[in-house]
């Protein structure tokens, strides 16, 4: 293998990498800046600019700003591989003359003045919303682009292409599993997802305070029902739902610490057609959070909370956003934040969710607040 295929290869690596680490780009850029011996940028586009997917690796912000406001309507090159196929290329010498570039302002106004001239450009990836474009300009004097030069970068073009598309569709899974999240935080729902042997790979916010209301306790960093028999209906749920063949959702009933019966439900949480390549079988568990029982009155004593500090705490146990909050007692959000930050202050929480579980620890009988402020 030759020192360019190796580099080649590199390249390609790193290529993927970025699937997961968006920061790698500019690796990328520097490294095909490298081999094409110029300046890469990776521009986005539909009947208009929509933005740099990657600027090269010296491009600073004004003048990203300059090219999409000024001279992107001048690059002959751009504006020529509007309709082109996926993969489809042009050197620019072969749109514009020497001469004709003193008269377009692309070419007069933005490179000559960096020192750049020749121009090649690639369609790297192109889907129904936008495509994106690999642009390589080098400096004055500088000899038109080599035939492999223009064969490595159709090399690694479709790996580009790859990479772009699985990054593409991690942000639109992560965009939807955070919307789902979201969706279920709204309507006080608990998510705890465990292993097949009772390990917690992830609890959402409401799922943190069931576990902190003794819903399940910890054993050696599994969890498991106090409760024998109630134990017993948990690990069959997770044997059933975390199964290679067969899995199979199972509902079954918790108690906890305050004596609340809660309805779970155990489903599989398997990606389908990676059952033959190490994924972890998982089983969710799902909930609807229990009104808590809270003794404001005494955590306001403990506290020294205002009513309205005391209230909002209580709003925030049972799981209401602030934002909710504010419009339901008909306060201004700016109010409800300091009342917020106040009640953070005095009760040496940071996060929601600590004021969540201290709100779960001091509960008793349940004594409401006044309605007065």
């Amino acid at each position: 293998m030759t020192r360019d295929e190796d580099e080649l290869n590199a390249i390609v690596d790193l290529i993927y990498d970025t699937a997961v680490a968006p920061e790698r780009w500019r690796d990328v850029a520097g490294r095909l800046e490298r081999l094409a011996r110029g300046r890469v940028a990776f521009l986005a586009q539909d009947q208009r600019p929509t933005g740099f997917f990657m600027p090269c690796s010296e491009a600073q912000g004004p003048d990203i700003a300059e090219y999409l406001e000024r001279h992107w309507s001048t690059d002959l090159a751009m504006r020529h591989l509007r309709g082109a196929p996926e993969g489809g290329s042009i050197v620019d010498s072969r749109l514009v003359s020497d001469e004709g570039r003193q008269r377009l302002g692309f070419y007069r106004d933005y490179l000559a003045p960096r020192g750049l001239h020749r121009g090649y450009y690639t369609v790297v990836c192109r889907d129904d919303d936008s495509t994106v474009v690999m642009g390589v300009h080098r400096p004055d004097k500088t000899d038109d682009f080599e035939a492999d030069c223009t064969r490595a970068i159709a090399f690694v073009q479709p790996h580009l292409s790859r990479a772009i598309r699985l990054a593409k569709r991690l942000i639109a899974a992560e965009a939807a599993r955070d919307a789902s999240l979201a969706a279920m935080d709204e309507a006080s729902i608990g998510v705890i997802v465990l292993s097949h042997d009772g390990v917690a790979r992830f609890v959402n916010r409401f799922g943190e305070a069931q576990l902190a209301a003794g819903l399940l306790s910890s054993r050696c960093g599994r969890w498991a029902a106090a409760e024998g028999r109630e134990d017993r209906a948990l690990q069959v749920a997770l044997s059933k739902a975390t199964r290679s063949i067969g899995a199979v959702a199972t509902t079954f009933n918790l108690t906890d610490r305050r004596g609340h019966a809660v309805k779970v439900t155990a489903m599989p949480l398997r990606p389908a057609g990676l059952m033959h390549l190490g994924s972890e079988p998982l089983a969710m568990l799902t909930f609807a959070v229990p009104a808590p029982d809270l003794d404001v009155d005494g955590l306001r004593l403990t506290y020294g909370l205002t009513t309205a500090e005391a209230r909002l705490l209580e709003a925030v146990a049972a799981g209401e956003r602030v934002g909710d909050y504010a419009a339901r007692v008909g306060v201004q959000l700016t109010t409800a934040k300091t009342h917020l930050r106040s009640v953070f202050a005095k009760t040496g929480e940071q996060r929601q969710a600590g004021l969540v579980r201290l709100a779960l620890r001091g509960g008793g009988p349940a004594l409401r607040v006044d309605q007065a402020a």
